[in-house]
């Protein structure tokens, strides 16, 4: 049924996933025969109505969740999901308009240490800040009795649906794509900086370290795609995928920042001198804004994966007990 499966859902989502299977499983079985003796009783399938109101008597996916996980919640398990909202969606405005400063500061050439500097020091105190005032609201929402509120005002109408499995060859089928453009430049079969420099006649060099920037990303790209392919096919590796995913996703923002670093990354010749570093210039700043881009993207990745292992870490300590 439908409305079970939601259910079922939301309550396993918030469970450690080493013991997921087994917990939706018995709960699964007791709401199935909850299901069939009040239908005995009726001698009629329920309703849609009969089964909303049989799955709201259980309680909230999040009350029936936190019942299995031992610990003290200083806030409400049906206020907790909202507060985390809050503040990942504060938090993650928050370093994007640190990034965003970051990447101005350095266009407009300014220290690399002394841009760094103060945006990891601006951003930790904005953050403690923000995660304060969200975590006190919390708190006053929780006393005022708003947890207990949505825990009696929700519906498994309005529960999402379970996400289907992603299609597996999606993600690899990217990663190839990298892989194969990313060779093409670096053999040269791509002529990447022929088509650059058209249509004027010029000749387009890259100089320093952007030279080898190509190759460094084609190993990450391939590093990656083993890596997912791995993750696909041997689900007993996914930590050990999670920790190269956190070590890729570092080594390209790493890349990143050394290369904002080493600008100028091209030299124009076969034109007047002038005119050279005019187009160098312009091709370098559309070149750091696709920089900007691709460190975006790896902090975004980095994130998200020191998010995932935590709670894998996490998820390793915790303990355990059947529902009363």
């Amino acid at each position: 049924m439908e409305l079970l499966n939601r259910y079922l859902h939301a309550v396993g989502a918030r469970l450690p996933e080493r013991y997921r299977e087994d917990i939706v499983a018995e709960l699964r079985g007791e709401l199935l025969s909850r299901i069939e003796e009040r239908e005995a009783e009726l001698c009629r399938p329920l309703t849609e109505a009969e089964v909303v109101a049989l799955l709201k008597a259980c309680g909230h996916p999040l009350v029936v969740a936190a019942s299995y996980v031992h610990g003290e919640h200083l806030i409400s398990p049906a206020l907790l999901p909202f507060y985390r909202f809050t503040a990942k969606v504060l938090i993650g405005v928050a370093v994007l308009v640190h990034f965003i400063y970051v990447v101005v500061a350095l266009l407009f050439r300014e220290s690399l240490g002394h841009v760094l500097g103060t945006a990891v020091n601006s951003l930790w105190i904005v953050s403690m800040y923000l995660l304060g005032g969200v975590t006190f609201g919390a708190l006053i929402f929780d006393r005022i009795g708003a947890g207990r509120w949505l825990a009696r005002a929700w519906s498994p109408r309005y529960l999402p649906r379970a996400p289907r499995r992603r299609a597996v060859g999606a993600l690899l089928a990217l990663d190839a794509v990298a892989v194969v453009a990313l060779a093409g430049w670096v053999s040269g079969a791509i002529p990447v900086w022929t088509w650059i420099a058209r249509p004027v006649a010029v000749h387009v060099h890259p100089i320093g370290l952007w030279s080898a920037a190509g190759t460094v990303l084609l190993l990450a790209a391939v590093s990656m795609l083993a890596t997912h392919a791995i993750e696909r096919s041997v689900p007993r590796f996914a930590l050990a995928c999670l920790v190269a995913k956190l070590l890729q996703s570092l080594a390209v923002l790493s890349l990143a920042v050394v290369l904002v670093a080493d600008r100028p990354w091209l030299q124009v010749s076969n034109v007047d001198p002038a005119v050279g570093r005019a187009f160098a210039a312009a091709l370098d700043l559309t070149m750091e804004i696709g920089v900007g881009v691709l460190a975006a993207a790896a902090a975004v990745g980095l994130g998200l994966n020191l998010i995932r292992l935590l709670r894998w870490a996490r998820r390793t300590g915790v303990h355990v007990h059947a529902a009363a």
